[in-house]
């Protein structure tokens, strides 16, 4: 019986080849196309897509040997060892599962995506403590060939340090540096530390260096500290502070100083953005920017994402998006700026605000056949003083005032058949004004108001290409037309309104806030569009897409032109044809943009074409119009370039060119440095502003980690 027996088993462990075969025991669990097991020395041999389980710790490999069940096993072919966020592959390993701990030959080793590290032999004696001989060390993600750490020995412990000895710094895997002994953070948490100096050049700032220091609060808060040194504008602290709550919820905030040796005045400047997720439908933004100058917003462009221009911008805003409507609300407060032309000496008196107050948007189902109606509001206030004096001696502009306004519009797109669509609009505008001149009338007001109504019918068409990319084009024809009426303002008697010579105020006259152009432009602005007028524009455009592949579609525009033309109601007359069309084919793209007066027989004109392809690209743009006559005549050209020939590298340039006053005006040269998986980036650029003599030279050095990493 006891020789039967021991035939059964040494017949079911030795003889049989058993397919997808799992055998487990205590902890420890594998899974093998077929395995086999010698009882005397208990051994078992498993072969072919073996996978070894024990306390959460994953072996993979082509044959694995287990030595009883306590996790001790060798490992070869295509090895794979797993445990949480390590991962070592390997042509051979002798490891104690149980433990983690064993011998490691010709690894890879990971932890995360923030250390690499690969060499011949590795050793792990402690759960995080690991020794490695002729060994290449990085941090970089997923990319060991743009920058390692080589050593003859290491000794490395994670979050911690690795003690490298005979170190040899490589670049791209050729040598730069070599070090007899460095210490190397091997740390998956962001660490604090100085990070790379940049350096610049500036016309205005003369020579710059700056040295930023990271300092790390907690793992979602953090700070950037930067002495920044200018030959020509002096020493500047600068900060950066940083706190993110989640994808949606954080804050950013910069404040800085800065002290000229050259001059007695100290400028400074602060800017904060922050986004709040109330809920899943509600969001709260705030943006402020403050600066002692206008100068300053201009000078240092990377801390002030505003309009540059003014010294004090106050932004916050509500939005809130429901099942069948939404509101937003937007208050701004933004000091008046050189925008206005301010001479430097009296900036200290520009204290003029534009404040606009919550605007709401409601979007509520009306009528199927009609659809939404959306109603907007937003009222705004602007309160302007200038110097002492009431009345500007040079420009005659009154230097106190307040204006207070209010816009109210009504929109209700409407779709009565699938072929016409109609767009009306109502909008009004009252503005109330308080002068303070003596001898003035002290108020005033105005009312204005716009209908406009726009007609189209979009008419489509299918048509079947049967290429090998093109599978089918759709052609789309349609015909607009347009009513635009906007009576002459209700005004209150005064002077302000009436008297050609009356003192003039640019931000209390909405007349003088924008440039006179065709108010019938698509571009014009709610100024514009109040101003008196009456008039039709009819036209037509036309496009033409196509769709690309059939399992994955992409949808790409070939084509698109547009024709039309106003009639003034007011005087009988033809206003400027205007046609814009837009071309592309397989990287060629051209555009064109025509205003022609066929009065006069002058047009304004805007024509680009460029060429795009992996190598290189090119560009080449011209802007003629103006009337010679009239002394306004234009012809300007933009020149552009790219090449991307040598692997990695990448030269840009961008010229303009005046060719009524025969000189060239902005111009940008920039030579780009990628490393493969782009870890690491080395940018020079040379910057011209019109009206410039010399360039502003800015190299930069960036080396990219995982957020937060520093070297």
């Amino acid at each position: 019986m006891k020789f039967y027996t021991k035939l059964t088993a040494f017949f079911w462990s030795c003889a049989f080849l058993v397919f997808a075969s799992e055998l487990q025991a205590g902890s420890l669990s594998f899974t093998a196309l077929k395995y086999k097991t010698n009882l005397d020395t208990k051994v078992t041999t498993a072969q072919g897509n073996v996978r070894v389980e024990m306390n959460e710790k994953v072996l993979i490999a082509d044959e694995v040997k287990l030595f009883g069940m306590e996790g001790n096993v060798e490992a070869t072919g295509n090895v794979l060892f797993t445990q949480e966020t390590l991962s070592i592959k390997a042509d051979r390993i002798k490891i104690n599962l149980d433990t983690g701990f064993g011998e490691f030959d010709n690894y890879i080793l990971r932890v995360g995506t923030d250390v690499y590290m690969e060499g011949l032999y590795l050793k792990r004696y402690l759960p995080d403590r690991y020794q490695t001989k002729n060994a290449k060390l990085t941090r970089c993600q997923d990319c060991p060939q743009s920058w390692s750490i080589y050593g003859d020995d290491m000794d490395l412990e994670i979050e911690q340090y690795a003690r490298i000895h005979n170190a040899l710094f490589q670049v791209k895997d050729y040598p730069v540096a070599y070090v007899p002994y460095v210490l190397f953070p091997v740390k998956t948490q962001r660490q604090s530390g100085f990070l790379i100096p940049q350096y610049a050049y500036s016309q205005d700032l003369g020579w710059q260096m700056r040295t930023p220091y990271f300092q790390v609060w907690k793992n979602n808060a953090d700070s950037t500290f930067e002495y920044h040194y200018m030959s020509e504008g002096g020493h500047r602290l600068n900060t950066e502070h940083r706190y993110v709550y989640s994808d949606r919820t954080y804050v950013t905030a910069q404040p800085s100083m800065l002290y000229q040796t050259k001059s007695p005045r100290h400028r400074y400047g602060a800017s904060i953005q922050e986004r709040w997720q109330i809920n899943r439908n509600a969001v709260q933004r705030y943006r402020g920017e403050i600066e002692s100058d206008t100068r300053y917003s201009r000078h240092f462009k990377e801390n002030f994402q505003g309009a540059l221009l003014p010294s004090l911008v106050n932004e916050p805003s509500i939005s809130y998006q429901g099942a069948n409507y939404s509101t937003y609300g937007l208050m701004q407060f933004h000091r008046d700026n050189l925008s206005r032309q301010i001479p430097e000496s009296q900036e200290k008196y520009s204290l003029g605000a534009i404040h606009k107050f919550p605007e709401v948007s409601l979007g509520v189902p009306s009528l199927s056949l009609l659809g939404p109606v959306r109603l907007a509001a937003n009222a705004g206030f602007v309160k302007y003083s200038r110097g002492t004096e009431e009345v500007d001696v040079d420009t005659g502009w009154i230097r106190s005032g307040d204006r207070a306004t209010g816009v109210l519009a009504l929109t209700a797109p409407m779709s009565p058949t699938p072929y016409l669509t109609w767009k009306p609009l109502v909008e009004t505008r009252a503005d109330s004004y308080r002068f303070y001149v003596p001898g003035e009338q002290r108020s005033a007001y105005r009312v204005r108001t716009l209908l406009d109504q726009k007609l189209e019918m979009p008419l489509s068409r299918v048509y079947a290409v049967g290429g090998k990319d093109l599978k089918a084009m759709r052609h789309y024809i349609i015909p607009a037309l347009r009513w635009s009426y906007s009576p002459p303002e209700v005004q209150s008697k005064h002077r302000f309104f009436t008297d050609k010579d009356s003192p003039k105020f640019d931000l209390l006259d909405p007349n003088s806030e924008v440039a006179s152009v065709n108010v019938a432009s698509q571009s014009a602005t709610e100024e514009q569009r109040l101003k008196y007028h009456h008039f039709l524009t009819y036209g037509t455009s036309t496009k033409l897409i196509g769709r690309l592949g059939e399992a994955t579609r992409t949808y790409q525009e070939f084509l698109y032109a547009n024709v039309e033309r106003d009639y003034s109601l007011i005087n009988k007359t033809q206003g400027r044809l205007r046609v814009y069309a837009r071309g592309t084919y397989w990287g060629l793209t051209a555009s064109t943009q025509l205003a022609i007066n066929t009065a006069t027989g002058y047009a304004d004109a805007t024509s680009q074409i460029a060429y795009t392809q992996s190598e290189f690209d090119i560009s080449a743009g011209q802007k003629v119009g103006g009337d010679p006559n009239q002394g306004t005549k234009t012809n300007a050209y933009t020149l552009g370039a790219g090449l991307r020939v040598i692997k990695n590298w990448a030269i840009a340039a961008v010229a303009e060119y005046d060719a009524v006053r025969e000189k060239w005006g902005a111009e940008n040269y920039q030579a780009l440095f990628n490393s493969d998986s782009k870890c690491w980036q080395l940018s020079v650029g040379f910057t011209k502003v019109a009206g410039q003599n010399g360039f502003d030279f800015s190299p930069k050095i960036h080396l990219i980690f995982k957020e937060g990493m520093t070297l």
